[in-house]
């Protein structure tokens, strides 16, 4: 059922200073304002008849994704959190993890999404199991370090010191381990032990090369299978993932890049907002300012992750006063 934020104001302060371009401003606290729509709580006949009900009862109020998903993912609270700090709601964004927190307790792992339906899907598959004895991937290792760095940054919010300590200390063993294993001087790239490619220096000659990086952002594969998880389709999570990686390499190469994927994709929320008035789940990466289709369901509005990376680029980046956004 819905709740109010308690940390939601119109206007933070200190909200997305780097953010000079007043249209561009405009748009970004319309996009703020967003969170008041997705705020959501637990009703009072879950918590307390929870055996009656699918959706399982978090002790604290939490952002949803928007349209048909009507519950906790985690995969998307991530990149909701990235949007609240950015957006000033700490409340907002400890609650939710402390909802996270609640389902560890319960289960011993945060599950997909908080339905009744969802505590048994834990096993790994034999597929993954087996290309993780077969080789060094270092793409399962980055994620690995980047959940280690989320759960040390998420036990200092909620105040637990040593479980940060220790999750820290993990993630700076795994990444001096990483630049020792993966990292191939003569070729210049991470990635799986015995494959050789091309060097940081030149990510971005071959990137754009690819095909991954269309007018409004990366794709998500180059397969046109009419899934929704495949070209032409890009994802908020995806673009965050490699802006961030790209921005902290500490090659200004690299983090020029970034700036420019994160504009094409701050463009293309911002016109296809002012076409249909609403954030959408994907978007379309061949043509500035269409959205996202394909897969099982209708393309969905809200939406949480969109809004929060859109927020976290704009507060990275920001935008100049007398630089015009829009498709060009």
């Amino acid at each position: 059922m819905y709740a109010e934020p308690p940390d939601f104001v119109p206007e933070p302060d200190g909200f997305l200073p780097k953010v000079k371009n007043p249209q561009v401003r405009a748009w970004a606290l319309e996009v703020h304002a967003l969170w008041k729509n997705l705020s959501r709580r637990v009703s009072g006949s879950v918590l307390n008849r929870p055996k009656f009900h699918t959706l399982l009862p978090l002790p604290r109020p939490f952002v949803i994704p928007g349209s048909r998903f009507t519950e906790v993912y985690y995969w998307d609270s991530y990149w909701v959190i990235m949007g609240l700090l950015a957006s000033k709601m700490y409340m907002t964004a400890k609650a939710i993890v402390t909802n996270l927190i609640s389902l560890i307790d319960t289960y011993g792992y945060v599950l997909n999404y908080a339905r009744a339906y969802c505590t048994n899907r834990r096993k790994t598959s034999d597929f993954t199991t087996l290309a993780i004895t077969s080789i060094l991937p270092v793409d399962l290792n980055i994620f690995i370090l980047k959940m280690e760095l989320d759960i040390a940054s998420m036990a200092q919010i909620v105040g637990d010191n040593r479980t940060a300590e220790s999750f820290l200390k993990a993630a700076q063993a795994r990444k001096q381990a990483i630049n020792s294993v993966f990292w191939n001087k003569e070729k210049g790239q991470w990635l799986d032990y015995w494959i050789n490619t091309c060097i940081v220096e030149k990510v971005k000659k071959s990137f754009q090369s690819s095909g991954f990086l269309g007018a409004a952002g990366i794709a998500t594969s180059l397969t046109r299978s009419r899934e929704q998880w495949d070209f032409p389709n890009g994802w908020a999570p995806l673009q965050h993932m490699i802006v961030e990686g790209l921005a902290k390499s500490g090659l200004q190469e690299a983090k020029s890049m970034a700036q420019d994927i994160a504009m094409r994709w701050i463009n293309t929320n911002y016109v296809a907002y002012k076409e249909t008035g609403a954030m959408h789940e994907k978007y379309d990466v061949e043509k500035c300012g269409d959205i996202g289709g394909g897969g099982e369901y209708i393309p969905q509005t809200g939406f949480g992750w969109s809004n929060g990376v859109v927020l976290a680029f704009l507060e990275e980046f920001g935008w100049p006063e007398d630089l015009k956004i829009g498709c060009n």
